[in-house]
C-alpha cells in the first residue's frame, strides 16, 4: 500500500510523535508501506 504524508505529519513523526494517532504511528513504522511526503514548490 502507498501513503502520501502531509508535511506536518512527517515533521510530527520526527519531532513530536506524541501528537500522532496510534494508527498513523502503525503505518509509519510498517516497512511494508511505501511512504511519500507531499511538498509545495
Amino acid at each position: 500500500m502507498k501513503y502520501l504524508l502531509d508535511t506536518h505529519i512527517w515533521l510530527w513523526s520526527l519531532l513530536e510523535p506524541d501528537k500522532l494517532d496510534a494508527n498513523v504511528v502503525s503505518v509509519l513504522e510498517n516497512k511494508g508501506y511505501a511512504q511519500k511526503v507531499s511538498t509545495r514548490k
